[in-house]
């Protein structure tokens, strides 16, 4: 079921949302609100209290910088964003509102939001504000105090944070920041570059990998998309969840292959013109193979698919986001809303992507359901609605936003 509000969204921003421009991905998936912030400066750069915010960031940098030397908590507290600075920075971007109506356009229109769009623009900014300053601390506790994230043995800190190495690694990067502390003249500037800082030290790019996708591996199925005429198919995409393997010397768990396989004989059967494989790099815990890109790979050249009919996720790291992003990535595609697709793997994961439970984790962790499961067809495969709120980019999760 797709929500009257967001049907009203869909119409408002019919066709449907294009791909996000990205111009730095591993900020702007995590941060798109502060990446519109940043291509929109000026009324922020001039407000009294945001000012008097940066300033405070960029001088508690400026000490940091001169006196924590290997001390991490005291790093830490340069840029942590406290509850007041970040009421503070909510109460003065709402009386902006007037002057932010372009970058409030870009915002509900993009579909990053689409889950708030319904909310007048005070509390919409309110919203897209205070959890872009609640994910920054999120970061700044995984990443550099080392607090466990949601799924520990994948998604954790790198680094043992009370080792020298860790406190030096630290102390160059804010060392690094106060170099261009000059630069740093808004309020949210100091505290975000920290936060993807930490992700780039603990080796935790995978958001921003083999991004913008439609310029890249997806560019020939995005093309092929446009001309396509869906309805001489019954689905509009075959979808397949990613297995992960168990060796970091072994590319490709056979599973997933075999998933791989599946999905090939139904394209060749005519079900759908596109399949979409969808796993990041997740199994092992910083492995150096991608689920997605490895399918991709055996569907051409073993299963002889054409490039142009398979879109990838190479960022989802389990089921519930498998399906969310495969839902993103044909919504704006531009793949029809109202044909279903066929959701193909072996008959485990199967069942549990159509169990209540798999529904459960999904409204627990995503905040909503991406997928209405409409029947069962076949051992392997589900035929499913992909809904429209999957659309919302969520910091919670800053491997996969």
């Amino acid at each position: 079921m797709i929500w009257p509000s967001l049907l009203l969204a869909l119409t408002a921003q019919s066709p449907l949302p294009q791909p996000l421009e990205l111009k730095h991905p591993l900020r702007d998936k995590n941060f798109f609100f502060l990446a519109l912030v940043e291509a929109n400066p000026t009324p922020f750069l001039t407000h009294p209290q945001l000012k008097q915010l940066a300033e405070q960031k960029r001088t508690a940098l400026a000490k940091a910088a001169t006196t924590c030397k290997m001390d991490v908590p005291c790093h830490i507290a340069a840029y942590r964003l406290t509850s007041d600075e970040i009421e503070t920075a909510a109460k003065a971007i709402v009386s902006l509102t007037p002057n932010l109506k372009p970058l409030l356009q870009q915002a509900r229109q993009s579909g990053a939001f689409i889950r708030y769009n319904s909310l007048d623009d005070a509390a919409f900014l309110t919203k897209v504000w205070t959890e872009s300053a609640t994910h920054i601390n999120r970061f700044i506790d995984i990443y550099a105090e080392g607090k466990p994230p949601r799924y520990p043995a994948i998604d954790s800190i790198a680094h043992d944070i009370k080792s020298q190495r860790f406190g030096f690694r630290i102390d160059v990067a804010t060392n690094m920041l106060d170099e261009k502390n000059a630069e740093l003249k808004l309020f949210h500037q100091a505290p975000l570059n920290f936060a993807i800082m930490l992700l780039e030290m603990n080796w935790r790019d995978e958001a921003a990998r083999h991004e913008p996708l439609h310029a890249t591996e997806n560019k020939p199925a995005q093309a092929e998309a446009a001309r396509t005429d869906f309805t001489r198919y019954p689905y509009s995409a075959i979808i397949v969840p990613g297995a992960g393997g168990d060796r970091l010397t072994t590319p490709m768990d056979p599973l997933a292959k075999w998933r791989a396989q599946l999905a090939a004989d139904r394209y060749r059967r005519g079900l759908a013109p596109f399949i979409l494989v969808s796993g990041g790099y997740v199994h092992p815990n910083q492995t150096p193979w991608n689920e997605a890109i490895e399918m991709r790979r055996v569907l051409i050249n073993d299963f002889g698919i054409p490039a142009s009919a398979v879109f990838i996720d190479p960022h989802a790291r389990h089921t519930t986001t498998n399906i969310r992003n495969a839902a993103r990535i044909l919504f704006r595609a531009a793949i029809p809303l109202d044909k279903p697709v066929l959701i193909t793997t072996d008959q485990y994961q199967s069942a549990g992507i159509e169990s209540p439970q798999a529904m459960i984790r999904c409204e627990k962790e995503l905040g909503y359901r991406p997928v209405q499961i409409l029947k069962r067809t076949s051992r392997f495969d589900l035929e499913a609605k992909l809904q429209i709120e999957s659309l919302q980019l969520d910091a919670i999760e800053p491997l996969d936003p």
